[in-house]
């Protein structure tokens, strides 16, 4: 993934800390010296300490290459920088502790001068000398690019229901389970958007007494309610990211008013999350199911 470092201030730099976020899906092919990372759970953060100098008009590529995971679909890379200080690193760490890597260092190699702000990676550093301190940096508003990664890759999502019984009156616990099948995790870092979002009919004769938060009430007709409890419908979404093999389950609480058997559908919105699921999901008839009670 190339990266250029340029200098469009007037004064030479003399050192810069990158950051570089790169999400689950992708990974660093090596992990230099002067960089520390810390691993999350939707990818890796690392922080580098660049310190050559960077005169007036010097433009560096940054060799920091990035391999595709198999989990890989739609995926983020981030770098940004900033004049270098003691300071400046600890205000990136936050407080978190992140472990040094162990590879050669990542050094500055010479590229083509880049003397437009909208180059990918372009920053305006700020001028140290070993008598003053450093100067804030001329324009930070360039020093920040994310690049997203659209892998040639799946994710099959899968739908289950839950068969329930129970006497009139009785309270009992149906749920609602979303399943990525993979091979890809599915996340939404840039948007934040839900992963998944399901359509959940409630079935006749049955009253919700209690479900999760992440579930808002409809009408009948898809209308938002404000009475969240005895709706006839919900909408419920999953958090942002969504492993391969990893499954999100909504639970409700139903009371049954009336004998006899009763069937509602559950469906996954296709056309939901940017891109829609339709065009990464291989299967789109394992994403309806049921609810059935007493059946």
């Amino acid at each position: 993934m190339p990266a250029t470092l340029a200098n469009n201030g007037n004064r030479t730099a003399q050192g810069a800390l990158l950051r570089l976020f790169a999400s689950r899906g992708l990974g660093f092919v090596e992990r230099p010296a002067n960089c520390e990372y810390l691993d999350t759970e939707v990818g890796t953060e690392a922080l580098c300490v660049l310190d050559e100098p960077i005169a007036p008009g010097d433009s560096f590529a940054l060799a920091n290459p990035l391999k595709v995971r198999k989990n890989a679909l739609y995926d983020r890379y981030d770098y940004s920088v900033e004049p270098y200080s003691a300071e400046a690193l600890e205000a990136a760490r936050a407080g978190r502790t992140f472990t040094p890597g162990t590879g050669a260092e990542l050094n500055l190699v010479t590229a083509p001068a880049l003397r437009t702000a909208t180059a990918a990676g372009t920053a305006k550093t700020a001028a140290r000398t070993a008598a003053e301190a450093p100067v804030p940096d001329l324009d930070p508003q360039d020093n920040y690019r994310s690049v997203i990664v659209h892998a040639a890759n799946t994710a099959d999502l899968r739908l289950r229901g839950s068969r329930v019984e129970g006497a009139v009156g009785a309270t009992v616990r149906a749920e609602v389970t979303v399943k990525n099948r993979g091979p890809a995790w599915i996340a939404s870092l840039g948007a934040g958007e839900p992963a998944a979002t399901v359509d959940v009919r409630v079935p006749a004769g049955t009253t919700v007494m209690a479900k999760p938060d992440s579930c808002s009430a409809l009408s009948e007709g898809g209308e938002w309610l404000e009475q969240q409890l005895g709706a006839p419908r919900y909408r419920c979404t999953t958090p942002i990211y969504l492993y391969e093999n990893a499954s999100h389950t909504f639970g409700f609480d139903l009371r049954i008013d009336r004998a006899g058997k009763s069937r509602s559908v559950v469906a996954l919105d296709n056309d939901q999350y940017e891109p829609p699921v339709r065009s990464f999901d291989p299967d789109l008839t394992n994403n309806t199911a049921a609810i059935v009670v007493n059946g």
